[in-house]
């Protein structure tokens, strides 16, 4: 029992720095996205000319954000929560409800992880792209999202799921429950809000 409860907390850390990491990545899409929009707007405006393919990159990116960073979210518990009834619970009860909710999301991901895998190599594969070749992107980087996206959320509740068992076993404090995601500059959420 031992070696199982200083590896699933290690595990836990090695995934909440995975997720981190892309997610602060990724972040930086969101500059790039109003950047597309300025650029294709001005080409646009300026030399009466436009690319369907600039276009269609601000969606990429946008889903690109918004699919890679769904398990940071959950990490930041930026997510959607009933904080009215859980307010009431006690902690045993709040990490139970939290496993009976991350247990059929996390299969629920792996599921389309592995659905979208095939999905993309079909599309890689295939070369798929517009009906007309000369003004838009190909699909697979989009495709490719949604494969990353997916399995990120999934190892991000695998990790969510550990946290609240180790808690509930006692191996970790509760205080691991709350959202201290350390930023960049080392200092946590909590402590920049002071």
């Amino acid at each position: 029992m031992r070696p199982l409860r200083a590896a699933v907390p290690r595990l836990v850390a090695r995934i909440d720095t995975l997720t981190l990491r892309v997610g602060e990545a990724v972040r930086w899409l969101t500059l790039a996205i109003p950047l597309v929009c300025v650029a294709y707007a001005a080409v646009r405006k300026a030399f009466h000319w436009g690319h369907n393919g600039l276009s269609e990159l601000q969606w990429y990116l946008f889903a690109c954000v918004y699919l890679v960073a769904a398990g940071y979210t959950l990490l930041r518990q930026a997510h959607v929560q009933v904080d009215v009834l859980r307010q009431r619970l006690s902690l045993r009860a709040g990490c139970i409800i939290d496993l009976l909710f991350l247990g059929p999301l996390g299969m629920v991901c792996v599921y389309l992880a592995c659905s979208y895998w095939a999905f993309w190599t079909d599309s890689l594969l295939r070369r798929e792209g517009p009906e007309d070749v000369l003004v838009g992107l190909e699909r697979w980087p989009v495709k490719l999202a949604l494969f990353i996206g997916f399995s990120l959320l999934a190892l991000q509740c695998l990790a969510e799921a550990l946290r609240r068992v180790c808690v509930l076993r006692g191996w970790l404090p509760a205080s691991v429950l709350l959202p201290q995601v350390q930023q960049a500059d080392g200092r946590s959420d909590q402590a920049s809000a002071a």
